[in-house]
């Protein structure tokens, strides 16, 4: 089948719910599965929509004690201020939807976080 390792032994299983935790790789997994229909989980075609979300660090001492989070957006509970363990203010993340997996962070993206 396609999406086995050369060589690797296949199983079989059979379930009511089949709960996939493979992450960013979430859609991969489900169509390496055989028999599984390209609109298993409930209707939902097994398109990926990748969203990532970014940090900033406030630099200096933290104004705040306690987390704030301001009024949630599409995506997202918008962006907020969380805590380290040493009390180190970080703001984010925001939720930028992009067509494909790509980590980088731009630093003109810092403006909307301050």
């Amino acid at each position: 089948p396609s999406g086995a390792a050369s060589g690797a032994a296949l199983s079989s299983i059979a379930a009511a719910w089949v709960v996939n935790c493979a992450g960013i790789e979430a859609p991969d997994v489900a169509r390496a599965v055989a028999g599984l229909p390209q609109e298993a989980a409930r209707g939902i075609p097994l398109t990926p929509f990748y969203a990532k979300g970014r940090y900033f660090q406030l630099s200096g001492r933290s104004p705040f004690r306690r987390l704030v989070y301001p009024v949630p957006e599409p995506g997202g509970l918008g962006i907020h201020c969380t805590l380290d363990l040493a009390g180190q203010c970080r703001f984010g993340p925001d939720v930028q939807w992009i067509p494909t997996p790509d980590y980088t962070v731009e630093p003109e993206a810092a403006a909307k976080f301050y």
